[in-house]
């Protein structure tokens, strides 16, 4: 899938993905859907294979210019980036080895 397509996902399914069921419906606790982290995950893969040095600030740079926002509708500045990376995309992509049959 080209880059914009992929950018173009994850703006389809950006923002609050559900509420976490361990909290309260009156509980701003959310977290993304896993429609959001699977595209946010093939973009990751997509410039880490095209070699781009900073996929972290790529992503940051192109969700900002695209006005892809976070789970509570906040800018995708460079932290909830890396927290995107860190407790999503990279966990997903073990799953992923983990599972062949996973799309």
């Amino acid at each position: 899938m080209s880059e914009q397509n992929l950018i173009k996902a994850c703006k389809i399914h950006e923002g609050r993905g559900f509420l976490a069921p361990e909290h309260p419906s009156t509980s701003c606790a959310t977290q993304y859907g896993q429609e959001f982290i699977d595209a946010a995950t093939d973009l990751y893969l997509h410039y880490v294979k095209e070699g781009v040095i900073h996929p972290q600030l790529r992503m940051s740079k192109v969700f900002r210019e695209n006005g892809t926002r976070s789970c509570r509708r906040s800018v995708m500045d460079g932290k909830k980036v890396e927290y995107l990376i860190n407790k999503h995309i990279k966990p997903n992509i073990i799953q992923r080895k983990n599972d062949p049959h996973r799309i």
